[in-house]
């Protein structure tokens, strides 16, 4: 029987790190009794700071929770890492500007480490979307936290994305490209694009499309059992696919398909907020803008 190291792993991926800060994090989480995993190109940016902390490629089964510092793009980057190891529940530490997806501010690490040593932690489940085509190249993660999207490449060319649901034809949404988005990926792309907020725990997703040649091509939620069957037509000859913000460049006329999957990111609960309170404080919601 294999003995796991218990730990805490840290994740940062901004430019200039902090290294005051993630040396401190390092420091209590040791003085703690836990382990410190670091991703190996944290490890070597951190130098000396990172002595004492072991080097991963992913997460160990031994990682009691996954610290990620930064803003929510360091989240979702947090989240795919997360997912490729043993899967622990990801805390977010807001270090960036907005910070929708990071419940946690750096107060409040003390907070954290004292539920990675207890093992006390309260989670909440948010669901994933999965890509698959005969296109996709092999090296490339399918899972999305956020959302898939189907995006016109730089020329000034529109695409067609012609979607079935279930194998019913919907649409062609032609325009600059189609949103795909989770609950918890609502108030990212889709909501700049127009798209509907979702409540997380909600089993649905929204479709949203990107600047639409027609008027009559609305955002559309659906169940989160529904499969897509998409098809990518266009005068280019090829358009990205974004997953999570990761593109990858596609040929034009392929055959995709996104579902939800059975697999759930765990996200560490800040019980002190809600998602109506975080809503008000991020994005301003149900203000009077003459109140300002």
């Amino acid at each position: 029987m294999t003995d796991y190291v218990p730990s805490v792993a840290i994740y940062h991926h901004g430019r200039r790190p902090d290294l005051a800060f993630l040396s401190s994090m390092v420091s209590e989480i040791n003085r703690a009794g836990l382990a410190v995993e670091l991703e190996k190109e944290l490890y070597h940016r951190l130098s000396r700071e990172g002595d004492g902390c072991i080097p991963v490629e992913f997460p160990t089964a031994g990682c009691r929770m996954v610290m990620s510092l930064g803003g929510d793009g360091t989240f979702l980057r947090a989240a795919r890492w997360t997912l490729r190891g043993a899967g622990a529940p990801v805390a977010g530490i807001n270090a960036g500007t907005l910070g929708f997806l990071t419940a946690w501010e750096r107060q409040d690490f003390s907070r954290l480490l004292d539920m990675a040593v207890t093992r006390r932690i309260p989670t909440h489940d948010r669901s994933l979307l999965q890509v698959s085509s005969p296109n996709l190249p092999d090296d490339i993660w399918p899972l999305a936290l956020n959302e898939i999207a189907m995006l016109r490449s730089k020329t000034s060319q529109m695409i067609t994305v012609s979607a079935s649901l279930c194998g019913d034809f919907l649409a062609e949404y032609a325009g600059d490209g189609l949103i795909v988005s989770t609950p918890a990926g609502s108030t990212g792309y889709n909501l700049s694009a127009g798209g509907p907020i979702i409540i997380p725990g909600t089993r649905a997703m929204a479709l949203t499309p990107v600047a639409p040649h027609t008027l009559t091509q609305r955002p559309l939620v659906v169940g989160a059992d529904v499969e897509l069957d998409m098809c990518v037509t266009g005068r280019s000859r090829s358009f990205l696919l974004s997953i999570d913000g990761h593109s990858v460049t596609l040929p034009i006329g392929s055959r995709l398909k996104v579902c939800g999957v059975g697999r759930v990111l765990k996200v560490v609960r800040n019980d002190s907020e809600s998602f109506a309170s975080r809503l008000r404080a991020k994005l301003m919601w149900g203000q009077n803008p003459a109140k300002r």
